[in-house]
């Protein structure tokens, strides 16, 4: 009797089970996720070690759109040489007749020049992107007013 019950149990113990295969099967899951993670880490790391590229060194009145701005002002929500590069998407001036005026000559809103602003994609691969309608003060050639639509 004792010799059958010593072979039943070793028996039982090179069998696998149900619950053995899913703990098991529960390991190479976690094992899957917590790689697939730690890929994702990296991949995001790396990006945000690439360089930043040079700013564009060119002068800002060479433009196409023939806009020289007033660089003596020095409250600018953005880089003009990005805000420049965004003018080719206007947007109407209409809708934006509650925002804010012109500080310096208080132009009201509906009477300035509205563009839609996307900050340059390195911005955007950093997590630092914005974008939204962006005015200008066509007398004063100063930005007046940024409403974030999107950020990252």
């Amino acid at each position: 009797m004792n010799t059958k019950l010593i072979a039943s149990c070793v028996e039982n113990l090179h069998a696998p089970n149900r619950f053995t295969m899913f703990i098991a099967i529960l390991g190479l899951l976690a094992f899957a996720i917590a790689f697939y993670f730690l890929y994702q880490f990296r991949k995001e790391l790396h990006q945000l070690r690439a360089p930043i590229p040079k700013p564009d060194k060119r002068p800002l009145e060479d433009n196409p759109f023939g806009f020289v701005p007033n660089t003596d002002y020095q409250q600018t929500h953005f880089p003009w040489r990005n805000v420049i590069d965004c003018m080719g998407d206007k947007l109407p001036a209409a809708e934006f007749k509650e925002n804010q005026a012109c500080p310096q000559c208080e132009r009201p809103s509906d009477k300035l020049d509205w563009i839609h602003f996307s900050s340059p994609k390195w911005t955007w691969q950093r997590r630092c992107g914005r974008a939204g309608p962006l005015s200008i003060c066509p007398s004063c050639k100063i930005q007046v007013e940024f409403i974030c639509h999107m950020m990252n």
